[in-house]
């Protein structure tokens, strides 16, 4: 499985997280599950957590579905990190997207790091392609700078607005009416 996986960063130019692949996986169109439509404004802010100097994602409660349909979903226990971000027909690299990461545990939980703060979430994958992502609890760091913020805005925006899932070989779409995240599996 280890050398399938150093074959693919080969073959696809990624030997190293400092330079993921420069073109999406081609795939055929998906026709995203009906959801609560997209906001057309930007999203309220997000639930935070004060922060002190630790970084550690804050606790959330998982639901029991949530931790029921997670334990046997393809995302269980996988790590991923950002490589693009935006309108599902015009996505854009991401702003240093290796410090971007989502964990998805086998008991319904999210975490990870948008890059300036630390979130926790619950999940809830369906056999087909659906997925609900709860609102993120979150550290209340500043960003380093301006577009490392706007970037945690809209990775917030894409996640609580994702509705689908799909994975093809180590690529993992989030996608709803908003637009995609990108991961690459770590």
């Amino acid at each position: 499985m280890k050398q399938t996986l150093i074959a693919a960063f080969i073959v696809l130019g990624l030997a190293g997280c400092a330079t993921p692949a420069t073109t999406l996986p081609a795939r055929e169109a998906t026709t995203l599950p009906t959801t609560a439509a997209a906001p057309t404004t930007a999203p309220a802010a997000i639930p935070t957590t004060e922060a002190t100097t630790a970084v550690a994602a804050p606790e959330v409660t998982i639901p029991a579905e949530a931790a029921a349909s997670a334990a046997v979903s393809p995302l269980a226990n996988t790590n991923w990190y950002l490589t693009f971000l935006g309108p599902l027909d015009t996505p854009e690299r991401a702003t240093q997207g290796n410090s971007v990461t989502f964990s998805f545990g086998s008991d319904g939980r999210l975490t990870g790091s948008t890059g300036c703060n630390s979130f926790a979430t619950s999940y809830a994958p369906a056999e087909n392609g659906a997925i609900v992502i709860g609102a993120p609890t979150m550290t209340k760091m500043a960003c380093a700078d301006e577009a490392l913020a706007a970037q945690e805005q809209q990775i917030l925006s894409l996640l609580q607005s994702a509705g689908s899932f799909y994975i093809e070989g180590i690529t993992l779409e989030l996608a709803g009416n908003a637009g995609a995240l990108y991961l690459q599996q770590q």
